[in-house]
């Protein structure tokens, strides 16, 4: 038997509360995720009698989808004398979930549980509801004598899209009246919620109501959950002693996947419990669950630069374009993105993240990228990249990277610097003259020895 869900003093569990925080913490994803559509699609809806029959396929230009997953109510418990206890709703769950075109979406509506029987009828207890973690059984009266059988609980739905789970738990059967002993106590009703667990993929069954040896009501059946949280079943009534107990709540959960988060999940039973008319056999029934969602169309963004090649020389720039497909929202849209590190070959202008394409338009500001003119020979080439980041306010198309290569123009081969020819030395005339002289001079001595000889 599955452990209990809530504490003994009723306090909700830590984990209710976490979940809490995090449904605050992500509303402001889901405003942001609403806002940023262009149109939604009519709900799809399944339930037991309108099932799924081939899973849908998320269309071209759908982001996310807006889910509610309701699990199936328990049936009443019998009468006998006065009427047995009351089935719970089955929990319902809200979520955005991101998701990308192409991928397939399953679910599954569970039923609810059948309200117990006695008197004219085979005094049984009504089975549990079907679905991804079906409803315990309820309890069968006592076999000495005539009380009332006790409700099936309900079924668990789910829905499903690239490994995302959405569950929720069923209601509990209400337990059989037993003749003259307390009054029933009614199924609770407290959403036994889990965000982000892994077990939420493996449905589980909800304990079946126990029946008692002697005469008295039979107990309620568990509501289906998940693995190592279905819902327990009630315990046997005995005659003017004791009350029959109600079936216990199944526990609901969401778990994300790699390309499919869930946003702003809320855990609520909103429905009415299954409520037991006197003297009515069989007790009624608990209201079917649901799989529900709609497709939230989101833009598509793209980034593009005009040149994807550029030279270190003057008056070489690309220019780099942010689009969307669809004109943006009121205030705009922001839209973060990455670029290469800082490089002494190259500058940018107006090219800050996020930029924003305002309000009705399609395209943001122009991002620039300036090659810085230089006469460096040998300098490797650099290649700029700019990426979008992936958002939940768009979808990331094709193309989501932009590169600007930027290359050496200068040819390696240093040229020496040209020689000025330096005129020869020359003398003026009067110095010609008296070297002449000079000259002539020393001849003349050289003449006048050799004759002496």
């Amino acid at each position: 038997m599955s452990a209990p869900f809530f504490h003994s003093d009723r306090t909700l569990p830590a984990t209710f509360v976490t979940a809490s925080k995090a449904a605050l913490q992500a509303a402001t994803l889901l405003a942001l995720c609403l806002a940023g559509t262009a149109t939604h699609a009519q709900a799809i809806t399944y339930t037991p009698t309108t099932p799924q029959t081939a899973a849908d396929v998320v269309p071209a230009g759908v982001g996310a989808i807006k889910v509610i997953v309701r699990g199936g109510a328990g049936g009443a418990g019998a009468y006998d004398g006065i009427v047995g206890g009351k089935g719970a709703a089955g929990t319902q769950v809200d979520a955005i979930i991101r998701v990308q075109p192409g991928q397939t979406i399953t679910a599954v509506a569970a039923s609810g549980g059948q309200g117990g029987a006695t008197y004219g009828r085979s005094p049984s207890g009504g089975t549990g509801g079907n679905g991804a973690g079906a409803g315990g059984n309820g309890a069968a009266m006592g076999p000495s004598f005539v009380s009332g059988g006790g409700a099936g609980g309900g079924g668990a739905s789910f829905l499903n899209v690239g490994g995302a789970w959405v569950r929720a738990g069923g209601g509990g059967g209400g337990g059989g009246d037993s003749f003259r002993a307390p009054p029933v106590a009614d199924a609770s009703a407290i959403a036994l919620f889990t965000p982000e667990v892994a077990a939420c993929a493996t449905p589980a069954p909800g304990d079946a109501g126990i029946q008692g040896t002697g005469d008295g009501g039979g107990g309620g059946g568990g509501g289906g959950g998940y693995q190592g949280a279905a819902g327990t079943g009630g315990t046997f009534g005995i005659d003017t002693a004791q009350s029959a107990g109600s079936g216990g709540m199944g526990g609901s959960c969401t778990y994300s996947a790699a390309l499919n988060t869930i946003s702003s999940p809320v855990a609520t039973v909103p429905g009415s419990p299954t409520t037991p008319p006197p003297n009515t056999d069989p007790a009624p029934n608990g209201v079917d669950g649901l799989v529900s969602f709609e497709y939230i169309y989101q833009p598509t963004i793209t980034i593009a630069c005009d040149k994807s090649a550029l030279t270190d020389s003057a008056n070489q720039q690309s220019v780099c374009t942010v689009t969307a497909s669809t004109p943006a929202p009121a205030g705009g849209l922001s839209v973060p993105f990455t670029i290469s590190a800082a490089d002494p070959q190259y500058s940018t202008q107006s090219c800050s993240s996020p930029v924003v394409i305002p309000e009705g338009q399609t395209q943001a500001p122009a991002c620039t990228i300036i090659a810085n003119d230089n006469q460096v020979a040998g300098e490797a080439p650099v290649t700029v990249t700019l990426q979008i980041t992936d958002s939940n306010n768009y979808l990331t198309g094709s193309p989501a990277q932009a590169s600007v290569v930027i290359t050496n123009d200068d040819n390696g081969t240093v040229t020496p610097p040209v020689a000025t020819p330096q005129p020869v030395p020359s003398l003026g005339g009067w110095a010609t003259l008296l070297l002449t002289g000079m000259v002539g001079a020393l001849v003349w001595m050289r003449r006048k020895a050799f004759m002496s000889l």
